[in-house]
């Protein structure tokens, strides 16, 4: 059989394709699945064969030129052809060695797919992300993963749906939005505008009630300072005729010096100066007398106070009786304690070193005792203070401005640390200094020039971890447990406890003296992080509770130091925690 028979001897035969490529086939119109095992007739192996020799010979042809030659050696499938052949005819080995040996040349020389039909693009190399025909996939892009065209593109247009609903939706909410910052900025300025209107109207009626306040305190002090002057200048006139009659008396008397008087002159010598001796009892001036005198004509001194309607902006909207005025950050986990000073201001002193003074009005300044180390502190009168440091060394400073001078007194006889324990101090009314020792479970009582202790008490069933002495009464305050407070009676040498509170769950109590000499106490709950502030009469009985479970910040640190509680002279309550120093003022706004 010669050469061209057997050519077309196997053109009439069928050719089955790889069924492992999974897609459709449309050349020539004819669409079906390639992973179908049904063979078809599409191109003879012979004219691909011829395809692959004319590319190697010629190199890398444009895509025009490898487009005719595939136009000229393919035909369509004749009607002598039979579609549904299931016999399968295979290329001889030469051709089969001819194609893999130009297939690996076409790689290694090709680093881009060819498109030699750009009309036939049907297939789609999800590896390459691009377009091939069906001959780019039998031989570039046979190992990639190919789809058909028109999956690539149901899903590429899903895609675009998906993405052009979610654009839709992302740009309504903008639009919302958008007008949502409008409406905001309108309704921003309307209550900016209305809010600077009552600001003025507010402050022309408090200007306008200062004004008549401030010309009534004048006129006050013009009419006291006439009632006064017209009061001492009768006095005056008054001493000054008693001084003439005195002068004038004082010389008739003086006359008869060194004068032999006659009986009759010595009688009415004797007469006179018995009437001088009792005017002279009568015109004697003493402290009595003084002191009637500055009561009479006493001046109340016009103390400055702070309106917090001017000196604070009415922003807090609150029905609470104690509303958070000043919330004041000290050094980081560094409070130890607090006491009350003389002037208004408020000291606090720091376990890490130093003592800081604060005002109600939330300002602070810090002192000179950085070096010491700060256990416990009480504010004596004169701005002195008691200081007792970690060791329990106890000393007496004087606040000059902001620099403490150390006073010159005798060392005090206090317990070391590690025979008494943890210290704390207080002072009463005479400046008599009280230590506690939560050890040796007693309380010492010092005077302020030092030396040792005058008395000592004995603390049976409680332990001094902070004392608080009352100015009424002999009544020291004691904070015996965390959840303990009692009082006791300090008139005699046993220091007998007189009442106690406590409260259950996991509380932590901190007392306080108030102005009036009342007592204020401060329930902690540590697993909640709430205060509740009660006000108690000084049997301990309950009056009334100022301010109910106020949401205290988590703390940064894990340790637990003891929080304190005192009150500004101005009446103000402050409550120390480990870092911060909260300043509650009373409503005055409050329904």
């Amino acid at each position: 059989m010669s050469q061209e028979s057997a050519l077309k001897e196997e053109t009439t035969a069928s050719y089955t394709l790889p069924n492992h490529l999974g897609m459709e086939d449309t050349l020539y119109g004819q669409c079906r699945r390639m992973d179908d095992a049904k063979p078809i007739a599409i191109i003879d192996p012979m004219t691909v064969q011829k395809v692959h020799d004319s590319i190697e010979e010629r190199g890398c042809q444009t895509e025009q030129v490898v487009d005719e030659q595939l136009k000229e050696y393919s035909r369509p499938p004749s009607s002598g052809i039979e579609v549904g052949c299931q016999t399968e005819r295979r290329v001889s080995s030469s051709s089969r060695r001819r194609s893999e040996g130009t297939s690996a040349t076409r790689r290694k020389t090709s680093s881009s797919c060819i498109k030699h039909n750009p009309d036939a693009k049907d297939f789609f190399c999800s590896d390459c992300r691009t377009y091939v025909c069906y001959y780019c996939v039998i031989n570039k892009h046979v190992e990639h993963t190919t789809i058909n065209a028109r999956d690539q593109e149901v899903t590429q247009d899903e895609e675009i749906t998906k993405l052009v609903t979610k654009a839709n939706k992302t740009k309504d909410w903008m639009i919302s939005f958008g007008k949502f910052i409008e409406e905001r900025q309108t309704s921003t300025a309307e209550v900016a505008r209305d809010s600077i209107a009552k600001v003025d109207e507010d402050f022309k009626e408090k200007v306008q009630i200062l004004e008549q306040e401030r010309d009534s305190r004048v006129r006050f002090y013009e009419q006291r300072e006439q009632a006064i002057n017209e009061l001492l200048e009768g006095r005056k006139t008054d001493n000054d005729a008693q001084i003439n009659i005195i002068d004038t008396v004082l010389e008739s008397v003086q006359k008869a010096v060194g004068v032999r008087l006659s009986h009759a002159e010595l009688t009415a010598h004797g007469i006179c100066c018995k009437q001088f001796q009792e005017m002279l009892e009568n015109c004697k001036i003493g402290e009595s007398e003084e002191s009637k005198v500055q009561k009479d004509t006493a001046v109340p001194r016009f103390k400055r106070k702070s309106i917090r309607g001017l000196t604070e902006l009415d922003l807090v909207e609150s029905d609470e009786p104690w509303i958070v005025m000043h919330d004041v950050p000290l050094i980081k986990a560094s409070m130890k304690t607090m006491a009350t000073m003389q002037d208004g201001r408020m000291a606090v002193g720091f376990r890490k070193g130093g003592v800081a003074i604060c005002t109600p009005d939330g300002h602070q300044q810090m002192t000179n005792l950085n070096g010491v180390t700060i256990q416990d502190m009480a504010v004596m009168t004169e701005s002195r203070f008691a200081i007792l440091d970690k060791k329990n060394h106890l000393t007496t400073y004087m606040l000059m401005e902001l620099k403490l001078e150390k006073l010159d007194v005798k060392p005090f006889k206090t317990l070391s640390k590690e025979k008494g324990g943890d210290g704390s101090v207080t002072v009463n009314g005479y400046d008599h200094i009280f230590v506690g020792y939560t050890k040796a479970m007693k309380i010492q009582e010092f005077l302020p020039e030092g030396g040792k202790a005058l008395r000592e008490l004995e603390c049976t069933n409680h332990l001094p971890i902070q004392l608080f002495h009352l100015k009424v009464d002999k009544l020291m305050v004691v904070k015996g447990r965390t959840d303990f407070i009692l009082t006791l009676d300090m008139t005699d040498d046993t220091g007998r406890p007189k009442k106690s509170i406590s409260k259950e769950g996991d509380v932590c109590a901190y007392p306080a003296v108030c102005l009036d000499q009342t007592l204020i106490v401060a329930w902690v709950s540590n697993k909640d992080g709430y205060v509740t502030i009660d006000r108690y009469t000084r049997e301990l009985t309950h009056i009334e509770t100022l301010i109910s479970e106020y949401k205290l910040p988590k703390q940064e640190t894990n340790y637990t130091f003891p929080d304190h509680l005192q009150q500004f002279l101005s009446g103000e309550i402050a409550f120390c925690s480990q870092d911060r120093l909260y300043i509650f003022a009373h409503n005055t706004y409050a329904t």
